[in-house]
């Protein structure tokens, strides 16, 4: 049997933060959601609710995408990140060699797109011995 996934999706725009809950849920993942970079950093510090992966926007209040990804990297535990963002090509291109996310979604994109690469990061990181555990 294998574990149901939990995603942490990190997006300001609250209508898409609930069609992207919707689809992930859907398509038979548990969703964290976070309407900020802040809450998401919150959510990634609680141990009860670890993320198996985390779906940012690059550019929100608080904190953005890039600070997730910083937060991320000081945790002792490994979780891939699939960074999105509608910001123009340059400042998307910038943000995601600031970040080195795992995968960078260029909005809009289809929901087929998203669960894609989803599946993908998923399989790829986990079936390459990688875990939650510590560094």
């Amino acid at each position: 049997m294998t574990k149901k996934r939990t995603i942490l999706v990190a997006e300001d725009d609250a209508f898409f933060r609930r069609i992207l809950t919707y689809q992930l849920t859907k398509s038979g993942y548990n969703v964290l959601a976070a309407r900020d970079g802040r809450e998401a950093i919150d959510w990634l510090h609680q141990d009860q609710t670890r993320p198996d992966l985390v779906l940012s926007d690059l550019l929100m209040p608080h904190y953005s995408g890039i600070d997730v990804l910083a937060a991320i990297k000081t945790l002792p535990y490994k979780v891939p990140v699939i960074l999105m963002s509608q910001a123009e090509r340059l400042i998307a291109q910038e943000g995601v060699n600031i970040a080195s996310p795992t995968a960078f979604l260029a909005k809009p994109f289809t929901m087929d797109e998203l669960v894609a690469s989803v599946q993908k990061v998923l399989l790829d990181f986990y079936m390459d011995g990688q875990d939650l555990t510590v560094k």
